[in-house]
């Protein structure tokens, strides 16, 4: 196959179940992909959903974060103990509100 640089999906006519199949498999292939998504954190204008439903898990090996995101569905990620410890004591002011100091109290006890 050649690569075409305008290339086009319609996706109008896709069910819910085959748009979200699409976006996974492109999303797995994207993680296969050259360059990588950088680990800087991103600046500028950002795009954010505000207040999303989330649940917090402990597993075997750190914690379980579920956070809905309204396009990509529930992602998940596992944080190690060693990261969470990182952000308890992080005390750079960022987390201030009394919701978010919740969160974080569940989430490095739960």
């Amino acid at each position: 196959s050649t690569k075409d640089d305008n290339m086009t999906i319609d996706i109008s006519h896709l069910t819910t179940a085959e748009l979200d199949d699409l976006i996974a498999r492109a999303a797995k292939r994207r993680t296969t992909m050259l360059p990588p998504f950088p680990d800087t954190q991103p600046q500028g204008e950002l795009q954010a959903t505000y207040d999303p439903k989330w649940y917090i898990t402990g597993v075997n090996n750190g914690t379980l974060l579920q956070v809905k995101d309204p396009g990509h569905g529930w992602l998940n990620y596992v944080i190690a103990p060693a990261a969470r410890a990182v952000l308890l004591n992080s005390g750079d002011g960022k987390i201030s509100t009394a919701r978010s100091e919740l969160f974080l109290r569940y989430f490095f006890f739960a």
